[in-house]
């Protein structure tokens, strides 16, 4: 609408909410049920990683242990001295030898075992290096036997017994009676998804001794 001539114009105030006690209490406050889901979901992720840390020190500190049976070549001693129980091979050069290990898993959980011995350049293997191994997963059948190595399950509360071929080299002794041990195999496994590598102790040890006269214990 146009202003009329000699009529002044007019600027109306500009309008603005005054906020009182009614409408301060009119207005809509924090829905609840919003913070109990984000409770909820804090909640669900810590137990989330509490989940994580004990799945993870569950794999990490997982072993297997000594089997409860085992197998002695015909050309090793075995000797018993000061509670160490030993398996005696000949310590000569280009010579082979199978020796038996016997391995269990205690429990809870399976495990999937995916190799045997370790660096071949770092000792043992590298004076006694694997040619061949075999498993035999019957504790009651003909421990002798074994089927080639191939990666497998080992369930809770079983045993295998495995076969390894080793040949000697780099024997640098050469004095009758001496002799070396080798106490440990190492043992490749994946228990709940994760990769170990354990030192499984054999029991007995294995020894190995250069051959002499009246050797002492």
């Amino acid at each position: 609408m146009g202003q009329r001539p000699g009529q002044s114009a007019t600027t109306l105030p500009a309008m603005t909410e005054t906020i009182t006690p009614a409408t301060a209490a009119a207005a809509p406050a924090a829905r609840p049920g919003g913070r109990r889901r984000a409770a909820l979901a804090w909640a669900l992720l810590a137990v989330a990683v509490l989940a994580l840390g004990g799945w993870q020190a569950a794999a990490r500190t997982y072993a297997l242990e000594p089997g409860y049976f085992g197998l002695r070549a015909p050309e090793a001693v075995e000797h018993v001295a000061g509670g160490i129980h030993e398996y005696r091979y000949p310590l000569v050069h280009g010579t082979s030898h199978r020796i038996s290990v016997s391995m269990r898993n205690p429990g809870p959980l399976p495990v999937r075992v995916t190799g045997f011995g370790g660096d071949p350049h770092e000792w043992p293997q590298s004076m006694f290096p694997i040619t061949s191994i075999e498993v035999n997963r019957d504790a009651v059948g003909d421990l002798a036997s074994g089927q080639p190595f191939a990666p497998f399950t080992l369930a809770p509360q079983q045993a295998v017994l495995v076969h390894l071929t080793v040949r000697v080299e780099d024997v640098d002794v050469v004095d009758g009676c001496s002799r070396t041990w080798w106490g440990t195999l190492p043992v490749r496994y994946t228990v709940l998804g994760v990769d170990r590598e354990q030192q499984l102790a054999l029991d007995p040890v294995i020894a190995f001794q250069t051959p002499g006269e009246d050797c002492l214990d």
